[in-house]
């Protein structure tokens, strides 16, 4: 039951694009149930409380976060596939290791390698992501400095 609901939660995550699920959640916690603010850094009279400030950022982190988690539930889940066929896992369980301590001992640690690699190759979609979400909440990150960085060298080398 557990792989069945992964499984179609991750497909729907990668399946959207991070700022119609912006959107989603700017409808949803903010317009319908009235819990985070809609966009922004802070709001008036309040840009040095911290409080604030991280209520202004649960809708962008969550909008990157679910996308990235997303992708990183079915690389992790075919990964654990796999290292579950191997040998040891069958010796394992025939040594009469409990079912628990056989997936979070021995295969998941194992399965979590290439998970690791794609984690950290994963930092330029990230950016790029950031960049669309960013707009979405009018929020003064790392996606609009990178874009300002890009789109002024761009500018500049047409111009030599």
């Amino acid at each position: 039951m557990w792989d069945t609901v992964g499984s179609a939660v991750s497909l729907f995550g990668v399946s959207f694009p991070s700022f119609w699920l912006g959107i989603m959640l700017i409808l949803l916690f903010s317009e319908l149930l009235h819990l985070l603010p809609p966009s922004g850094l802070s709001e008036y009279g309040q840009e040095g409380d911290p409080v604030a400030r991280v209520r202004h950022a649960i809708l962008p982190t969550l909008t990157l976060g679910l996308i990235q988690m997303a992708s990183f539930m079915r690389f992790t889940r075919s990964s654990l596939l796999e290292v579950l066929r191997q040998e040891y896992i069958r010796t394992a369980w025939a040594k009469g290791l409990a079912g628990g301590r056989v997936i979070w001992r021995h295969a998941l640690r194992n399965a979590l390698i290439p998970v690791v690699t794609v984690v950290g190759l994963s930092l330029p979609t990230l950016v790029g992501g950031a960049v669309l979400t960013e707009t979405v909440f009018a929020w003064p990150g790392i996606g609009r400095l990178a874009w300002a960085r890009f789109s002024s060298a761009t500018i500049r080398s047409s111009w030599v």
